[in-house]
Formats: structure tokens, sequence, C-alpha cells
């Protein structure tokens, strides 16, 4: 709390002094803002106009041009929603509010969004500098986005829109949404980056993959506090962060869509992308039905080096399984299991999964009882010495009550394949 007086201190240092007498009205805007005057009453927006060369980390606001259609396919039911039919349909959505929770309490007293027109993107907040001033402004955030088709948010389908949502009924608003869909980019951070990223947190999205560095905006964590202390003293300083803060998020909404639309389009150049990052968009772009871009991102995979590639191989090996594409499992599973390697691993040669998958493929799709008993048996002599040198645990004992199970069915099947040949050249 002492952080957050001394920040509200220095920040109000620099501020005009408003005189007691002065009504919400009256009080000094943020500035590029103006007051909105409608019939049912007033609240302010700002709004920041960008060039579409405008660079924002790695990427120009006007790169959104080139990648648009694809990014329905971010949400995982892409095959029953509305495609992006043109950049201009796309508002992106942030908000700022008095709490953290999405109860009838919790007001947003910022609505943040930004969208594009021909030759521009526009960034804009509608603020209340009072409560009274609520009505105002969801009347005229309702009108405006009926203008739009897709949503885009970082965590907007469970907390931004619900609470937006929940103050169109508390305000006894009709609220249709059912022509907008929404893009919630944070599921999809999410998946790509859970394991290269300590967290998937916005700024560190922004920061570790799109390459943006903030300067001088407040942490929303803060935005509660400073609104409530403006209600108080009327002092505006301390909010121009918290606007800049809504800006940099609509913003970093639009350069993360670009980076999630040049993956979806194969132009991101994967050979200097994390291995982590690489195996997770190849599985991304094969469930948003792309496999030639999948692929591509798969055969970049296989070029590492054998001890960051390892991991990965029996997660391929079972995408390709599912599909029934077993001329490209089995050398993974081949590769996984160290069959052929010269000087393995321990933790290469005591593995048994790959294994196990060979012997099932042999077993089932090849008929070739012999070879698949031959894989069963190396397994089990790898279970043997993996014993000898740590306990095994109740999920390895399982598996080698499994694995003598196989053989003893993949004997009685050899031993009729052979009875069979050895009748055939009988008779």
């Amino acid at each position: 709390m002492s952080n957050l007086q001394d920040r509200l201190q220095r920040l109000r240092s620099t501020s005009p002094i408003q005189s007691p007498e002065q009504k919400p009205t009256d009080l000094i805007l943020p500035s590029n803002s103006r007051v909105v005057m409608t019939d049912e009453g007033s609240f302010v927006m700002r709004e920041c106009r960008y060039s579409l060369d405008h660079e924002h980390g790695h990427y120009k606001m006007g790169q959104l041009i080139e990648g648009y259609n694809l990014l329905s396919r971010i949400s995982k039911r892409f095959q029953t929603m509305k495609n992006v039919l043109s950049h201009k349909d796309l508002l992106f959505f942030d908000t700022e509010t008095t709490g953290l929770g999405v109860g009838a309490g919790n007001v947003p007293f910022m609505i943040g969004y930004g969208y594009y027109t021909d030759s521009e993107f526009i960034a804009a907040q509608l603020f209340i500098r009072h409560p009274g001033e609520e009505r105002a402004m969801l009347l005229y955030f309702y009108e405006f986005i009926q203008s739009f088709t897709h949503l885009v948010t970082y965590n907007g389908r469970t907390f931004d829109w619900p609470i937006v949502k929940n103050r169109y009924v508390l305000n006894r608003i009709p609220f249709l949404e059912d022509e907008l869909e929404q893009l919630d980019l944070l599921y999809i951070s999410r998946n790509l980056w859970k394991n290269s990223i300590i967290s998937c947190r916005l700024s560190n999205v922004e920061e570790l993959r799109l390459g943006i560095r903030r300067h001088h905006d407040v942490s929303g964590a803060y935005a509660p506090m400073i609104y409530f202390q403006y209600l108080a003293d009327g002092d505006v300083g301390p909010l121009e962060g918290v606007f800049l803060h809504n800006e940099l998020d609509v913003l970093s909404l639009a350069t993360l869509a670009i980076h999630l639309g040049t993956i979806l389009a194969g132009q991101l150049d994967l050979s200097h992308v994390d291995t982590d990052d690489v195996f997770r968009i190849g599985v991304w772009l094969d469930q948003a039905d792309l496999p030639d871009l999948a692929e591509e991102a798969f055969v970049e995979l296989l070029k590492r080096p054998a001890e960051k590639k390892r991991k990965y191989l029996l997660s391929m090996a079972a995408l390709y399984k599912k599909k029934k594409q077993f001329e490209r499992a089995v050398p993974l599973w081949n590769e996984a299991a160290g069959i052929g390697v010269v000087g393995q691993t321990l933790k290469t040669y005591y593995t048994l999964q790959p294994l196990i998958e060979l012997a099932m493929y042999y077993e089932h799709q090849c008929r070739r009882y012999d070879h698949a008993l031959d894989l069963v048996e190396e397994a089990l002599n790898r279970a043997e010495k993996r014993q000898t040198i740590r306990r095994l645990s109740d999920k390895d004992r399982l598996l080698v009550e499994q694995l003598h199970k196989r053989r003893a069915r993949l004997m009685t099947k050899a031993y009729r394949g052979l009875s069979g040949e050895v009748d055939l050249l009988t008779f």
C-alpha cells in the first residue's frame, strides 16, 4: 500500500490542483479526451490514433490487414464460428474495473477498445467521472459495437465481458449479443507458451513474444485504488497512467492478433523459435485444420538436437497414429526408443512406451507377431534394468504386468502362425 501511496503522491505533485468548488463535469480531463454529451447524460471519451505504419513491438499495426481472415481459428469452435470478413470487423476490448470479481458490485469505470479504419488504428477509452455517468456510457458503447462481428479480448470471456453484461442488466438496458463472436486470446496464449513463459499474463506475453516494453503506465492491479482516490479528491493526474495502461493493453491485443495471424498464415520464421513453442505451434496448426503448416512445424522440430526434441517424439507420433499415418509415426517411435542408436543415454535406454507402441503397430497393423514379440522382450529387459536403479512405481508394475500378458498373447499368435506355415509345407 505504501508503494501505491508514494506513486500517487509523485503523480499528484505534477497535476493541476482542483478547487473544492469544482463539480465533476468541470474537472480537468485527461489528455486527448473530451466530454461526450448524450440524452442520457455525459461521460469522457479519450482517443489516440495510430497510422498503419506505427510499430508496436515486432509488428506494424497495418500487418493485420494481411492475416485477419484466419483469426477465427484461434477459437476451438472455429468450424461453427463466423469467419472474419474484414480487419474492420474486429473490436479489441479491455476494461478497468473497481474490483477483481464478476459480481454486481464490480463496476467498469473505463471501457477500452480499439478498431481499424481504412487508414489508421484507433485506441479509445470511455470513462465515467462518477457512477451517475455509467448509463450514458453503456448506451453509447452498445450502439457502437453493433458495427462489429468479433470481439477480441484477453480473458474477456470470463472476466471483462460478463462484468459489462451485468452492468447492462443492472441498468435495465436490453442487451443482445447473439451476433457478436468472441476471440479470447488468453487460452491460445496458454496453449502456446505455458511451458516457456513463467506466466501468460498479457504483460509477459507482450514482452517475451511480441517485443513490447512498457514505460510510465500503471499496473492494472492499482487501477481500482487510483480510481477511488480520484473519486475522493478529483485529481486526474494519477489516472493518466491508468489510461495509458489500458491504451497499451488494446494495442497489444491487436499486436498479439497480428502475431497469431502470422503463425496461421505460415509466415513466422520457426528456425529462431523455442523448441517447445515450435511443438505447440505444430499441435495448434493441426487442431486449426492446417495440416500442411503443422507438418512444417514438426519438420523444423525434428531438425533440433536430440536432447531438445526427444521429449516431443512420442506426442508427435501419437498425432500421426490418430490419423493412421503410421509411415510417419514409426520412425518417431524408433527414434524415441533409441533403436539403432549407439551410446544411448540411460533416459532413452530405459524408455518403454515407444517399444510398446511399436509392438502394437507390428502386431495389429502388420501382423508380424515375431517382431512384435522381440519388441516386448526388449521392453521387459529394459524394465528389469530400470528396477536395478530404482524401485518400480505402481504405474511401472502395472505396465510390466501388461507386457507379460502381451508377450503371452504374442507367443500364442506367433506359434499359430508358425504351425500354419508347417502345415502348409507338409501339405
